[in-house]
């Protein structure tokens, strides 16, 4: 029973009702028999909802999950997530790159997305160009 109940959950009651031949109230029992808090389901979806705010940021969470921000700073306080050390990461980003590592494998290596380790090279090398341009004759 908790199969289906997870199924209604993801594809509708009603459906979930007809496709299997049982009473929607019948459905609904078992979706609110189902432990939201232990299931491991739920705490992959919270586990995928809460990676999603710390890496993306929670304004693209709250896009992408549909799910209203206060819900995300209710779950970011009790799942608190570890913080990330983006000073870490960006000095490993750009070691990767000295080595002659992809945008692609830099990111799939941190496990982050190819937004920030980009603008973190960009940085990099125009920091890296004014260091060797000339001083203007005076």
């Amino acid at each position: 029973m908790k199969d289906l109940a997870l199924y209604a959950l993801l594809s509708g009651v009603s459906h979930t009702s007809k496709l299997h031949n049982v009473e929607e109230a019948t459905v609904k029992r078992w979706i609110r028999d189902l432990d939201f808090g232990n299931d491991p389901f739920f705490a992959k979806l919270r586990q995928l909802v809460l990676k999603c705010s710390t890496k993306a940021g929670r304004e693209k969470a709250q896009e992408m999950f549909s799910v209203p921000g206060w819900t995300l700073e209710v779950l970011e306080k009790h799942f608190p997530q570890e913080k990330t050390n983006f000073r870490q990461l960006k000095k490993s980003a750009l070691k990767m790159h000295l080595q002659g590592k992809t945008l692609e494998e830099i990111s799939e290596v941190l496990g982050i997305n190819s937004g920030p380790v980009s603008k973190w090279i960009q940085k990099f090398q125009k920091l890296k160009c004014k260091k060797e341009e000339p001083d203007p004759p005076k």
